[in-house]
This record gives structure tokens, sequence and C-alpha cells, in this order.
């Protein structure tokens, strides 16, 4: 897979001015639950839940203000919570599922792997990294190595080996917050002010494989792109744009 500007038929930059933002309409459905919260801590977070199946239960699995929680998807009651061991996180990445293991990075309690037995955390991580402490960004599992950045540092743990890490690099342009996308042996990157990186997931070093600017000048983007067949989505402040991902002949 390569990183190729725009195509035809598939580079339009659509100029969000000239479209109003749409309504979601849920039509006359009903509300099948409500989570309570009892108390400030419980307050919603920052980051996105994920559904999942871990220790044979399907739950839905987040975090709140005071820490990281399950919840059963048919009646919102909570199933289990874990606190922090360290300072409190504002809980900003999300939680990922490796194989029914729970895999979070925090910026104040670093990089952790837990277990579930019954369906219920063990407090006890399975596996810690100290280097890797994200404020923002979510790792992402690929070849069974861990990638995220943090602070202007890209790493790469091995997730078969207590999350060490294999590598790390220092660039500016993992300084801020950075979105990626792991897949066939590689993983994308995009960062706040407009690059949109490769790299190789399938060697234990870090190797660009292409570099592009999409967008031209000075941009700024919090924005998680999207992939759909051969087709990647990705948007700045006014403008969306999409390259395509075919492979080129080279002949």
């Amino acid at each position: 897979m390569g990183l190729q500007r725009p195509a035809a038929g598939c580079g339009r930059e659509t100029d969000r001015r000239s479209r109003r933002e749409g309504r979601l309409d849920c039509g006359a459905r009903s509300e099948d639950w409500r989570s309570h919260l009892e108390d400030a801590r419980a307050c919603a977070a920052y980051s996105a839940f994920i559904a999942t199946t871990i220790g044979g239960v399907g739950q839905i699995v987040g975090y709140d203000v005071a820490g990281l929680g399950g919840w059963d998807p048919k009646t919102g009651r909570r199933l289990w919570e874990m606190v922090p061991p360290g300072r409190s996180d504002f809980h900003v990445g999300t939680p990922v599922d490796v194989g029914g293991r729970i895999l979070v990075a925090t910026e104040n309690n670093a990089t952790r792997l837990y277990g579930f037995p019954d369906g219920r955390v063990r407090h006890a991580p399975i596996a810690l990294n100290d280097d890797l402490a994200p404020d923002t960004c979510t790792p992402v599992v690929v070849n069974d190595r861990v990638y995220c950045s943090a602070y202007g540092e890209l790493f790469c743990l091995d997730l078969t080996n207590d999350l060490k890490t294999v590598w790390s690099v220092m660039d500016d342009l993992y300084y801020d917050h950075t979105n990626l996308i792991a897949g066939n042996d590689r993983v994308l990157i995009w960062n706040t002010t407009g690059d949109l990186i490769l790299i190789r997931a399938d060697v234990d070093r870090y190797e660009v494989v292409s570099h592009l600017r999409p967008f031209e000048g000075e941009v700024e983007s919090m924005s998680h792109p999207a992939i759909v067949g051969k087709r990647l989505y990705i948007r700045v402040e006014k403008k969306l744009s999409c390259l395509s991902l075919e492979i080129r002949d080279q002949n």
C-alpha cells in the first residue's frame, strides 16, 4: 500500500461552508436504558467506548472520570471498575481489545495490559511499560507489536514480551496528537499539522514507506481518518480530501 495524491474521481475537496450540518434522526425508538451516575467521580471522560466480549462476557468497556469500567450492554449495569494505580488521568485514548485482554495507555499510568479471567478485570496488570505514556493517542496493534506516540516520540512495543520497548524515535511529527491505523504490515499515521506518514510494521525498526502532505499550507486536524475500500478520507478545518490507496504499477 502506498499513498497517492487525489486521483481522478477521488480528489474533490469539499468546502464545509457549502453544506449544512446534518442531524441524526433516530425515529421513534425509545431509550432502552440509562446508566445513572451516583457521584461526580463517575462523570464521562473523553475516551470512546468499545463493545467486546472478554472472559466470555459481552460488555461495553471504556472510561469515566474515575477510571476504566465495563457495563452490561443489555441493562447498563456496571460490571467492574478499575481505578488507575497512580495519579488520575484525563482518559482520552480508547481502550484496545487484544485477544480478550484490554490494553490501555495514559499520561500518568503509562501503558498496561489487563486480563479478564471471569469477565471482570484483574487489577494487577499482566504487563507494564513505563516508557510510553500518551495523553491523547490511542495505541494500535499489528503483528504482535503496539504502536503509539507520546510527546514527540513514536514507540513500538512487543506485545509478546511484557510490552518491552522494541524501538522509539524522536520526531516533531509526533509532538502533538496523532491518529493511527494499523494493518497489512503497515501503520498509517495522521498528525495534527497535516502530515500523513506510512511506516513498516513487519520489521523491528523505524522505517518510513511514504510521507505526504495532502493539503497545502498550514493546517490543523484532530479528526481520525477513515478507510473505505481502497480510499482514504481525511479532513482539516474546512476541507475533506480523498486519497487513493491503490498500488501504482511501477513499469
